[in-house]
């Protein structure tokens, strides 16, 4: 039997969840120190960080959290030697159990957070390999997409949806971000 070789290198959403997860570690508090900055002005008090990560539901967090959740990648054929693809990464950020009047205010100021997060790294960024504490990855180091295939990031909605705890009578506020990347092989 011959040797086997992959038409292309792609890994698809593995790395780009990997990736953020990676990222929203090391640049929160710069985010996070812009936003309180702001927040500070006005009088409300502080939001806190991020302090778990994961990728996918777990029941029993303690908010802030950040569940990571690779959604699917659709392809476009433009020709037999390029492959365009376009994945999707939704971010889900449980919001801390606060005063109902400040639940919108909070939320709204974390989905800025996040979005400052994502949208301010340089390309390169999202293809080197960064430190991550994550238990799916216990080598520290993520494995991300070949150099010069992330052609382009970008934040498509924020959403605040009320959920239900079950230990809660109040509900709670989440922040979901969609995150699409455009990535191209050839």
């Amino acid at each position: 039997m011959g040797t086997y070789t992959p038409a292309w290198k792609a890994r698809f959403g593995t790395p780009l969840v990997d990736q953020m997860i990676a990222i929203f570690q090391r640049d929160q508090a710069a985010a996070l120190a812009i936003v309180n900055a702001a927040r500070a002005a006005k009088g409300n008090a502080a939001l806190g960080p991020i302090n778990d990560f994961h990728k996918g539901p777990i029941m029993d967090v303690q908010p802030p959290c950040l569940f990571a959740s690779y959604v699917g990648v659709g392809f476009r054929r433009e020709d037999a030697y390029t492959r365009r693809q376009a994945g999707r990464i939704e971010l889900a950020l449980t919001v801390p159990d606060v005063d109902p009047e400040m639940a919108t205010v909070d939320a709204a100021d974390y989905a800025w957070m996040m979005d400052m997060i994502v949208t301010t790294p340089p390309t390169s960024d999202w293809e080197a390999a960064l430190t991550i504490d994550n238990e799916t990855m216990p080598e520290g180091v993520t494995v991300p997409n070949a150099t010069g295939t992330i052609k382009d990031v970008f934040v498509e909605s924020h959403t605040l949806l009320e959920t239900k705890r079950e230990e809660r009578e109040l509900p709670s506020l989440a922040v979901h971000l969609v995150v699409l990347f455009e990535l191209e092989e050839a």
